[in-house]
């Protein structure tokens, strides 16, 4: 941050003039520039997350379409991360109720925007005119927290489905060696 500069009210404002000129020709640039390069790496991190599931959908998201007031309980549930969650409940933070849209993860790992219509919710893929510069800093942070809640409930699921195989060869086995189908 640059140092203030005390002024004497006596200054020559075309001075000022002049250097509030150049600040905001070198911050406009450097805006541009800077957003460029987060729509790039917001767009890389959307395209590896969706590589990494592999088809899957991402696991341990909650339903940000869940109405707070409690009007509606057969809204269509949405599994999502919202990026701009608040502090009490960070990404699982449901759908602003007063239609403001909202950036999120989506189980399939695209960016959208969800926004509240009625009781229920809408969302649609962010286009890259709609990102800014700030986004980048709370989508990778939510993006962390979704792949840990991921590994951790795909590895949880993993478990069980071991179990389930091993039960399973066990009950084949007692009833004569019967083999599993295929």
């Amino acid at each position: 941050m640059m140092p203030m500069r005390v002024r004497q009210p006596s200054s020559d404002i075309e001075d000022l003039l002049a250097e509030a000129e150049q600040a905001s020709g070198a911050l406009m640039v450097r805006r541009e520039g800077a957003r460029d390069s987060a729509v790039a790496a917001l767009r890389a991190l959307e395209e590896r997350m969706q590589a990494a599931i592999a088809g899957d959908t991402l696991r341990g998201l909650s339903d940000l379409a869940y109405d707070p007031t409690g009007r509606s309980r057969d809204s269509t549930p949405l599994q999502a991360a919202n990026i701009y969650g608040d502090r009490r409940y960070g990404i699982d933070a449901v759908a602003p109720v007063n239609g403001k849209p909202t950036l999120v993860w989506t189980k399939d790992a695209v960016l959208a925007l969800m926004w509240r219509v009625g009781v229920g919710v809408e969302t649609r893929p962010v286009g890259d005119e709609e990102l800014t510069a700030q986004d980048l800093e709370p989508a990778m942070r939510a993006a962390h927290t979704v792949l840990e809640r991921h590994v951790m409930r795909a590895e949880k699921t993993h478990a069980t489905y071991e179990r389930v195989d091993a039960l399973a060869k066990k009950v084949l086995e007692s009833m004569g060696g019967l083999s599993p189908a295929k």
